[in-house]
């Protein structure tokens, strides 16, 4: 299936605009490519505003990502020898 019929049948399905679709898939990977395009990610969110299913902008790129995937981040940067703080000060408390 191409593309464009991909994107005509999510939109039959859900109901929402093909060129709302296209520009959500636009924006999904302007997304990745800031993420991918940044060096070292950085947050700075208050504990107390953490909460399931929020997302997070890395204070470096703009790229946004979600609690899990900041912790797999910063999992993984500890693995590589860094400290969890660089990435979200606090983190280890």
């Amino acid at each position: 299936m191409a593309m464009s019929d991909a994107v005509k049948l999510l939109s039959k399905v859900t109901g929402v605009g093909v060129s709302e679709l296209r520009a959500l898939w636009q924006d999904a990977r302007d997304n990745v490519d800031r993420l991918h395009g940044c060096t070292r990610h950085r947050f700075d969110v208050p504990f107390d505003a953490v909460q399931p299913g929020k997302r997070f902008t890395c204070l470096e790129c703009g790229g946004v990502m979600s609690l899990s995937d900041i912790g797999n981040y910063i999992q993984g940067y500890v693995a590589a020898g860094g400290a969890a703080d660089d990435i979200w000060p606090g983190w280890t408390r």
